[in-house]
């Protein structure tokens, strides 16, 4: 099995020790997940408490797999999810990904128009992908979808299936997480890249490289930046994928329950 060369300066720690903060930090957010519906705000303290046992065996069977890395960039290739290929930047490097330019733009000083760009590409993205599965690299109950489902919660609209029923909250939508990534450069510019303010990155180890599957922000914010490596990256050789598919099967199981008040 492939291994990261000594020569990256490859910095490991104990997953042991590390683990269960991460469990806690990225079980939530999963759960998280699960809690906005089509239909509303998951009401069932049963079902939380089966879909985080579930989630947990999931995680810790990862992690016990797992190590945490210091990644040269080099090493690093875009995941290689079905819409990523499709869009041409899935198994190649960060600077192949739209959202990379649209930073390079902001850096220089073309801010307006990098907003701007960025706004538009998600409004196609989500077009094309909002019934893709994120199993796929769609964008379906991805953390855009989830923001936009959440603003209609605030404003009581049931979208049902189409979640361009109201335009205006789906711009809204988007351009709140535009605004979002673009503060996130913004604060690694003025203040550096302090890994212990975020959660991992997390990366699938294969055909000699990471294939990084969270934190691809951050990395197109470092190498733009002069940075060579993405630090401490939770590396998997089992497939994390495996996680997301049991979240899937637990919408699927439990749907008649979710909203039911």
């Amino acid at each position: 099995m492939w291994e990261i060369p000594d020569e990256d300066r490859v910095r490991l720690t104990s997953v042991n020790t590390r683990w269960g903060n991460y469990l806690r930090k990225f079980g939530s957010k999963l759960i998280n997940s699960l809690k906005i519906h089509k239909k509303g705000i998951l009401q069932s303290q049963i079902f939380q408490t089966i879909a985080l046992t579930t989630v947990r065996k999931r995680i810790k069977s990862a992690l016990d797999e797992s190590s945490i890395h210091d990644v040269h960039l080099s090493r690093l290739r875009f995941s290689d999810q079905e819409a990523y290929v499709k869009e041409g930047f899935g198994e190649k490097d960060v600077t192949a990904w739209p959202v990379y330019a649209f930073y390079q733009s902001y850096m220089e000083g073309q801010r307006e128009a990098a907003h701007a760009a960025y706004c538009n590409w998600y409004m196609e993205q989500l077009k094309k992908y909002h019934t893709t599965s994120k199993e796929k690299g769609g964008m379906n109950w991805g953390s855009l979808y989830q923001l936009i489902a959440q603003k209609y919660a605030e404003k009581q609209i049931d979208f049902g299936d189409d979640i361009f029923f109201d335009r205006v909250v789906v711009t809204l939508g988007i351009q709140e997480r535009v605004d979002q990534r673009f503060a996130f450069l913004e604060s690694i510019i003025q203040k550096g890249y302090d890994p212990k303010l975020a959660s991992h990155s997390m990366g699938i180890q294969k055909k000699g490289y990471i294939y990084i599957i969270n934190g691809h922000h951050r990395w197109a914010a470092l190498k733009l930046l002069g940075y060579d490596y993405l630090p401490e990256v939770l590396v998997f050789r089992n497939n994390i994928r495996k996680i997301k598919k049991t979240i899937q099967r637990i919408r699927q199981k439990w749907k008649p329950r979710i909203g039911r008040k």
